[in-house]
């Protein structure tokens, strides 16, 4: 496999990268930015979870540039995705997280069967409509403060508590790890580490919000989790 991976947005000093998995079947993984270290791990949490990141070889790219050889492998241009090297390539986090997952015999990230996968599908879902949600956030902070539509952000911005107030119900809920709960790390760290920038250049967003004040549950879930190697560990070595 070989690893395609958006490292984020260049205009919040996000970086890129392609790269090569070794693996008796030979397959590439393009994998999207959030999952790395400005951008918290996802899909090579995943791979690390399952002992794959050995077989992830990085190698640098930009999705938006002009050059990228993303659109050969995917015709979408977009990352996640994941070429084998019998030409098919599989796209979205949610397939290759679950592919990912297919590749071992111990206990799943994906519960196979019953109300519990569809709970932990469910909150991987979430996890993910949280990220996107603040890159959208992200993507109209470029524009001057002047062109910026404050009803838009104070909308994307309302899903976002939504959300994490939504994390905070779930919390009790919580069983083993699972591709839920690693999803839900991963995009909150995410948005810890970009909204002191972007609070600063979108209108109407606080820089200073603390995703865990008045959300006891989710503070004492998230904090011991976000101390993991799992979650701290760069799959991309800074540049």
């Amino acid at each position: 496999r070989a690893l395609w991976v958006q490292r984020g947005i260049r205009s919040v000093g996000l970086r890129g990268a392609v790269g090569r998995v070794h693996h008796p079947h030979q397959r590439r993984l393009t994998v999207d930015g959030r999952h790395l270290r400005d951008d918290p791990l996802g899909d090579p949490g995943c791979a690390r979870e399952r002992d794959r990141s050995e077989q992830v070889e990085p190698v640098a790219t930009r999705p938006f540039d002009a050059d990228t050889p993303l659109p050969t492998v995917n015709p979408l241009g977009k990352v996640p995705t994941l070429l084998l090297d019998s030409g098919e390539y599989l796209a979205g986090g949610p397939v290759i997280y679950e592919y990912l997952d297919s590749l071992h015999r111990r206990r799943r990230l994906y519960p196979a069967k019953g109300a519990q996968r569809w709970t932990t599908l469910r909150q991987a879902w979430m996890a993910d409509g949280l990220f996107d949600t603040f890159v959208l956030i992200i993507v109209e902070s470029w524009q001057p403060p002047e062109q910026q539509r404050n009803d838009y952000l104070q909308r994307c911005w309302s899903k976002v508590v939504a959300i994490l107030d939504q994390i905070e119900r779930d919390v009790p809920g919580y069983q083993r790890l699972d591709i839920g709960q690693m999803r839900t790390v991963g995009a909150l760290q995410f948005l810890r580490l970009k909204l002191p920038t972007v609070g600063k250049a979108a209108r109407g967003i606080d820089p200073m919000y603390d995703l865990t004040s008045g959300r006891p549950r989710l503070a004492e879930w998230l904090k011991p989790l976000a101390r993991k190697k799992l979650f701290r560990e760069p799959l991309l070595k800074p540049e």
